[in-house]
């Protein structure tokens, strides 16, 4: 620890800021979802051809940027008050919530919403950038998924072409 002296003085959950807690929660829902593919059972058809070989190697990017912006939180000098509890209460209600509904309602309009909900919480206030986003972003992937990569994420049941 000697080549670290601010690591021998650090109380850890003393010093996590609201950023840290993302972090930690991005790291946990990567963990848990990562954990869920390890139970599919598909057919036997090679590593890359099974249907959970994409979302791992996803998952497993985003646990390793979680760990990264965890890391990179806790040994942070630039420590600042005013921890927004509130912002990161909603984005993780969020994220269950788009979870949970993107089966029911499809990848589109949930992420489309979810997009609007997080811009909106951590305080993008630029209409024309919200729409933008919320509605760009969640369709190239979709066009990407389904059109390109023929890997068809959830379908609408109210808007059949998405």
């Amino acid at each position: 620890m000697r080549a670290y002296p601010r690591l021998a003085n650090m109380n850890i959950a003393g010093s996590l800021i609201e950023r840290s807690w993302l972090s930690l929660l991005l790291l946990i829902a990567g963990c848990a979802l990562f954990a869920s593919t390890l139970n599919a059972s598909y057919a036997d058809l090679g590593g890359a051809f099974s249907p959970v070989f994409f979302p791992r190697i996803i998952l497993a990017g985003w646990i390793v940027l979680a760990i990264m912006s965890l890391f990179a939180d806790i040994l942070s000098t630039n420590r600042q008050g005013g921890e927004q509890w509130l912002t990161v209460a909603i984005i993780s209600i969020s994220l269950f919530a788009y979870i949970e509904l993107m089966p029911v309602v499809g990848f589109f309009l949930s992420s489309t919403v979810f997009a609007i909900v997080v811009l909106l919480s951590t305080g993008q206030r630029k209409a024309i950038d919200i729409g933008l986003f919320a509605v760009l972003v969640p369709g190239t992937l979709l066009i990407l998924f389904n059109h390109v990569l023929t890997m068809p994420l959830p379908v609408s049941p109210f808007v059949w072409w998405l």
